[in-house]
């Protein structure tokens, strides 16, 4: 019984650090991804301003 106490204790613990890990990797991914956004805006913006403009 207490090996299995153990084993079971281990699994929880191996299961909480897969849930903390998941939860990290969507936070970076989250930043990633508006970091990613606000580059693609920054170069449309800059396209708008250096290609368009002269045009208008």
């Amino acid at each position: 019984l207490k090996m299995l106490n153990s084993r079971l204790q281990h699994v929880q613990n191996l299961t909480d650090k897969t849930i903390e890990d998941a939860r990290r990797a969507k936070e970076m991914y989250k930043h990633l991804t508006l970091e990613r956004y606000e580059e693609v805006c920054a170069r449309l913006t800059f396209l708008i301003l250096t290609r368009l403009m002269p045009i208008l």
